[in-house]
């Protein structure tokens, strides 16, 4: 969210100078649960609930909403439409069948970021 309120700034590394521990425990845990409730979870229950828009709307919403969310201006906000785009899928697939919409955009979120530190070290 720092992105569209306009801090902290994309380039900067806001865990530069702490422990390597907490910027995993963040990064793998913290913020896909945050991300998955507010872009996933809150977004497409608020627009199917309340709005009563369509699954496909709630969709691109949500996907937008998350890439916009972190701030990228150059080639990342790609990446990030792509990802947001993929974990908004499963979320919708899982949710259409009454499935485990929250834990499965979870744990891929997760999963793919923890790969994503893993191979930046």
């Amino acid at each position: 969210m720092g992105g569209v309120f306009g801090y902290p700034t994309p380039g900067l590394d806001p865990f530069a100078g702490r422990p390597l521990w907490l910027k995993i425990l963040w990064v793998a845990l913290f913020a896909p649960l945050y991300e998955t409730f507010l872009f996933q979870w809150l977004i497409i229950k608020f627009l199917r609930g309340p709005l009563r828009r369509s699954w496909g709307v709630a969709g691109v919403v949500s996907t937008v909403v998350f890439g916009l969310g972190h701030g990228h201006t150059d080639w990342r906000a790609i990446r990030m439409l792509a990802t947001a785009a993929i974990l908004t899928s499963i979320f919708l697939i899982e949710a259409r069948r009454s499935g485990p919409a929250f834990r499965a955009t979870f744990a891929t979120h997760a999963l793919f970021n923890s790969l994503t530190i893993a191979l930046s070290l």
